[in-house]
């Protein structure tokens, strides 16, 4: 049985990161490291994840970069606080950047809450890429203060190749993505112009889409996609609904913020219930592989969802991305079991009690739909991240 809660960065949350061989040294929580993580033996033993991490000065912060157009309002106890980055480069590229120092090398730039990377299995989606690279940023989400929003600029994009070892890599930053309070940071960074835009193609916004009144002058986000289309009026825009509190309309169905019609929508809500359903049969799967959970704590309707899940990274989200899928879409998946689904969800609160106690999904959410709101990316997250 496992012995307490998954460390954020150095064990796997998914089946699919285990490690690929075993694993000679104990892990003290008594589940599996990542297989990200390199665990050298010895006393005691090294821990080194498959990604390289770095404290910078937020470039938002008015006292690190002068004249900025929106800086971010940050209480005066964290002006000097550095924050979290972290890059990973997936072996293939790695292989590629050895033999050629100067390849391509695309970035997505995920501006999230922290260690979504490993919590969310992210990095799985990358593996197969041979000239992509996945960069998180991690905002401030509000608590005893206010939250704020963490930006990244290209000099601080060049630093983090060179704590990867690849210095001479031909960044081109083409995806910029907002998860929850990171969609601060996507308006920041590109309102305050801190990285070049010549080479953006996408933005998605996931479950994160706000008007940005804070800070001043507000319509942040409004004002980040005119910047956005002004240099390229044909960067793709991609919007996930999932919860009405990550991508809130109003009373006329209107979304918070005036979208193009080119942009894409992919709306999760009208299939919630299924969303719900599937995210309770994969956590609880995961807890029982891991051994926080016994089969016979879980609703046999959850059971039933369980038997045969598709992998992650191989359901689409929506006809948008079906044709890149292997297992078909969430509403083809949910088709079939809505008993199942309906009998699970119904039966779900002692299952939700049970994973909120042993923060199986890496905190303790307050509800289903909270769930919701951070359990799609891990199934996701490969569409329009890695695609």
């Amino acid at each position: 049985m496992a012995n307490g809660p998954r460390n954020l960065v150095e064990d796997a949350f998914y089946a699919d990161e285990w490690p690929l061989a075993p694993v000679l040294t104990a892990n003290p929580r008594g589940v599996q490291f990542s297989r990200f993580t390199a665990v050298i033996p010895g006393f005691p033993p090294a821990i080194e994840p498959m990604s390289k991490f770095t404290q910078m000065p937020n470039p938002l912060n008015p006292t690190v970069t002068a004249g900025l157009a929106q800086p971010e309002v940050i209480p005066a106890e964290f002006q000097n606080d550095l924050e979290a980055f972290c890059i990973f480069v997936p072996p293939l590229l790695a292989a590629t950047l050895i033999v050629n120092p100067q390849a391509v090398a695309k970035v997505t730039l995920l501006f999230c809450v922290g260690t979504e990377f490993n919590r969310h299995g992210l990095r799985t989606f990358f593996v197969p890429k041979a000239d992509r690279v996945l960069i998180t940023i991690s905002g401030r989400e509000a608590g005893s203060v206010k939250a704020w929003g963490v930006g990244i600029s290209d000099q601080q994009i060049r630093q983090l190749f060179v704590e990867a070892g690849f210095p001479s890599a031909t960044i081109v930053a083409d995806t910029f993505a907002g998860y929850s309070t990171g969609y601060r940071g996507v308006n920041g960074t590109i309102n305050n112009r801190l990285v070049g835009l010549d080479q953006l193609k996408r933005i998605v916004f996931l479950d994160a889409l706000y008007r940005g009144d804070d800070p001043p002058p507000g319509g942040n986000t409004s004002r980040m996609i005119r910047a956005a289309r002004a240099v390229n009026p044909n960067a793709d825009l991609v919007v996930y609904e999932v919860t009405d509190g990550g991508t809130p309309r109003d009373a006329a169905g209107s979304t918070a913020v005036l979208l193009p019609p080119t942009a894409r929508s992919i709306n999760l809500k009208p299939r919630l219930d299924a969303l719900k359903g599937f995210i309770l049969a994969r956590v609880s799967e995961n807890g029982v592989n891991d051994g926080y959970l016994v089969p016979n704590s879980i609703p046999a309707a959850i059971r039933q969802l369980s038997v045969d899940l598709p992998p992650r990274g191989t359901l689409a989200s929506s006809p948008l991305t079906e044709a890149r899928a292997s297992n078909g879409t969430l509403a083809a998946w949910a088709a079939g079991r809505h008993a199942s689904i309906a009998a699970g969800v119904a039966q779900s609160r002692p299952l939700m009690e049970l994973i909120q106690q042993n923060i199986l999904t890496g905190w303790a959410f307050p509800d289903l739909g909270s769930m919701c709101h951070d359990g799609f990316m891990p199934e996701f997250g490969w569409e329009f991240l890695a695609g």
